[in-house]
């Protein structure tokens, strides 16, 4: 399984939904990449987050832990929470799977290849 290269990200939770591009390195069953994406919460604000990854893949498993973040952009005051997910190769080109940050917040994630 070859997981390196672009994929699309998006993600439903608890506030809101996420919408962006990760891109994955794959050395063996590690993985490391970077996740850029804008955040839109139920109550109408907006903000543009990056995130460095880290993680594992095994078998048809994926998991990835922000280990540092970047607000890119907010037009408001912020406290942020690094994410986690897990997920599953459920075809060659897409993961689904389950996220959780760092205050509790569960959401729904798909991550789509792109090139």
């Amino acid at each position: 399984m070859d997981l390196n290269g672009k994929w699309r990200y998006r993600e439903q939770y608890g506030y809101g939904m996420a919408e962006g591009e990760l891109t994955l390195e794959q050395e063996d069953g590690k993985l490391f990449g970077r996740v850029i994406f804008t955040d839109k919460t139920e109550d109408g604000k907006v903000s543009m987050i990056q995130e460095f990854l880290e993680g594992e893949v095994e078998g048809r498993k994926v998991w990835l832990e922000a280990r540092e973040f970047d607000v890119i952009h907010s037009d408001f005051k912020m406290e942020y929470e690094l994410d986690s997910w897990f997920g599953v190769l459920v075809e060659p080109s897409v993961i689904k799977g389950v996220s959780i940050d760092g205050q509790g917040v569960e959401g729904y994630f798909l991550f789509e290849k792109i090139s």
